[in-house]
């Protein structure tokens, strides 16, 4: 499927996910990290991988609607998938135009350590609703 087009990436992305191909979800998966360093975020960002490998795996058909990407650089797919259990969800997925390809976008906001550990705020596509696929 490649990354030329935003449908593309997100279609790859899904399949790499699907297989446990960890190094193509690395090529289309780009995160973007606010905040200070810790390396418990390379853990938190395993973790949503993982959940979104549970989701791509569950999830029995999908369609993604196509945009026009003339002169952009970023933009938003809209993504309909539905499980095995016949749970419908959609949502919208950040996409950045990097050289002559496109990647899906994922946040990791830090604000800190507290007595709880790490405060982050993870924004991520792909992610299961609860209830999906069961």
């Amino acid at each position: 499927m490649g990354t030329l087009t935003p449908e593309a990436a997100a279609q790859t992305l899904l399949s790499a996910l699907k297989s446990g191909n960890s190094n193509r979800v690395g090529e289309v998966l780009t995160w973007k990290i606010t905040g200070d360093s810790d390396p418990a975020l390379d853990e938190i960002k395993q973790t949503h991988v993982r959940q979104m490998g549970t989701f791509a795996a569950e999830l029995k058909e999908f369609r993604i609607q196509p945009e026009d990407t003339d002169g952009k650089d970023k933009l938003t797919i809209m993504f309909e998938g539905e499980g095995a259990s016949g749970h419908r969800m959609n949502m919208n997925i950040p996409v950045a135009k990097v050289g002559s390809e496109w990647r899906i976008l994922g946040e990791i906001e830090n604000f800190g350590r507290s007595e709880n550990g790490l405060q982050v705020r993870v924004s991520v596509p792909f992610m299961p609703p609860r209830g999906f696929g069961q």
